[in-house]
C-alpha cells in the first residue's frame, strides 16, 4: 500500500540492486520500460506471457490445481484454523462468523478475476499457487507481501510531493493495467511501493509505482477500505 510515513529520497536505498541500467528490490527484477517516457520501468511481479509454452502451461495447470490441489489445501487450511487452535481463544460461533466474513470478502474479490492484467498479480499475491511460482519458464513472479504488524505515520507534506513526482513520471498510467487518472482520465491512481514500506521500503521513486486502485488492491489481494 501506500506509505505511512516517506523516508528520504536517494539514488539507490540499501535493498536495491543495480546492474546495466536496470535494478532489482529484494529479488524484483525492475527494468527500463520500451517506451519513450524517461525513467519507465517494467516490473517482473506484474509481467504476463502470452507465448504458446506459457498458454499450454496454464491449460493444464488451472484444471488440475482448482479440481484437485486447491480444494485440499483450503480444507487442510480450515481444518488447521478450526481444530487446532487453542480452544479458549474463540468460541464456534465466533470462528463461524469469522469464516463467512472472510468467504464474503473472497467472494468480492472475484471481481479481480475479470482483467487479465489484475487477474495475474491477484492469483500471484493471493494463496494460490500460480504457474510463475512453480515453473521456471513462465514470467512474473509473487508480489512482495506487506508486513501487517509494522503500520508507520504519514507524514503529508512531502509524501504528497513524491506521489506526484511518480504519477507525472508514469503519465498518470496504471502501469499494470493501463488505466488513465489524474488529467489523463477519471481513474483513482494510487502510488503503490514494490518493496512495502512495512518491511522497510524506501519511499524513493524508484521504489513506487503508478497503480490504479482496483490493480493496487489485486496486488496486495484485499479489498481497501
Amino acid at each position: 500500500m501506500e506509505s505511512n510515513g516517506p523516508r528520504s529520497e536517494s539514488s539507490s536505498a540499501p535493498n536495491e540492486r543495480q546492474t546495466d541500467g536496470s535494478f532489482s528490490i529484494e529479488g524484483i527484477s525492475v527494468t527500463a520500460a520500451s517506451t519513450d517516457r524517461p525513467g519507465a520501468y517494467e516490473y517482473e511481479d506484474l509481467k504476463r506471457g502470452s507465448d504458446t509454452s506459457t498458454l499450454l502451461t496454464h491449460a493444464v495447470f488451472w484444471p488440475i490445481y482448482l479440481l484437485v490441489a486447491f480444494p485440499i489445501q483450503y480444507l487442510i487450511r480450515i481444518l488447521l484454523w478450526g481444530f487446532w487452535r487453542k480452544r479458549h481463544v474463540w468460541h464456534v460461533p465466533t470462528r463461524l462468523q469469522i469464516l463467512f466474513r472472510e468467504a464474503t470478502e473472497n467472494l468480492h474479490k472475484l471481481r479481480f478475476l475479470l482483467n487479465p492484467d489484475r487477474r495475474a498479480v491477484y492469483l500471484r499475491a493471493s494463496r494460490v499457487y500460480t504457474p510463475a511460482q512453480v515453473f521456471p519458464h513462465i514470467a512474473g513472479t509473487k508480489p512482495i507481501p506487506e508486513d501487517p504488524s509494522s503500520k508507520r505515520q504519514r507524514k503529508s507534506g512531502r509524501w504528497d510531493r513524491l506521489r506526484k513526482q511518480v504519477y507525472e513520471r508514469d503519465e498518470y498510467t496504471c502501469v499494470n493495467c493501463g488505466a488513465e487518472g489524474g488529467p489523463n482520465g477519471s481513474t483513482e491512481l494510487h502510488a503503490d511501493h514494490v518493496l512495502p514500506s512495512s518491511r522497510d521500503g524506501s519511499d524513493t521513486s524508484r521504489n513506487l509505482r503508478t497503480l490504479c486502485r482496483e490493480c493496487h488492491e489485486a496486488r496486495h489481494a484485499r479489498n481497501f477500505d
